[in-house]
């Protein structure tokens, strides 16, 4: 049954070639993450939809409502920006002074890391965000940008030492 509804797609994709105009619906009458649908090039996966509803692009098993696999760009132009991976970065600020010096993931530069946000959890049970400016303390929560390293810059008072910080990070092409 299953291998009669992949033909009948093929077909529907044959004529939506012909007549680029017309839309093409598919209906999943299956609900796991095994049924569905994909798109493939001899073995490989190009495009894949679970009946769980999660899209795959690049990616057999998505796992998400929308995976990619490889490298994404987004724009039209020539500033487009191809964005390889988005993690999140997580650690613990140092037991003393005022800054914390933080190790770039394995093939992460300088070069090609952009923070899209950092934050630190204050002593006072708050996320501060890079920017924030603690009028009691005349300071601000800052990073810095080096060749080996990113520095976490905070103030120099126990609110803020041993305390989890985060950031989500962007690596591009």
């Amino acid at each position: 049954m299953k291998a009669l509804g992949l033909f009948s797609l093929a077909i529907i994709f044959v004529f939506a070639e012909q007549i680029k105009s017309q839309e093409i619906e598919a209906t999943l009458a299956g609900s796991a993450s095994t049924d569905g649908f994909s798109v493939k090039e001899s073995s490989d996966t190009l495009f894949r939809v679970t009946g769980e509803g999660n899209v795959g692009i690049g990616i057999a098993t998505p796992s998400a409502n929308l995976q990619v696999e490889g490298t994404t760009k987004l724009g039209t132009n020539t500033d487009v920006v191809a964005i390889t991976d988005i993690i999140e970065l997580t650690g613990t600020t140092a037991s003393s002074g005022g800054s914390t010096n933080i190790s770039y993931p394995t093939g992460w530069t300088q070069d090609n890391t952009r923070i899209l946000c950092f934050e630190l959890l204050s002593g006072g049970g708050s996320w501060a965000g890079v920017g924030w400016y603690i009028n009691t303390v005349s300071t601000s929560l800052r990073y810095n940008v080096s060749s080996s390293f990113i520095q976490l810059v905070y103030p120099n008072n126990a609110s803020f030492h041993s305390r989890p910080y985060r950031a989500i990070l962007m690596k591009i092409n």
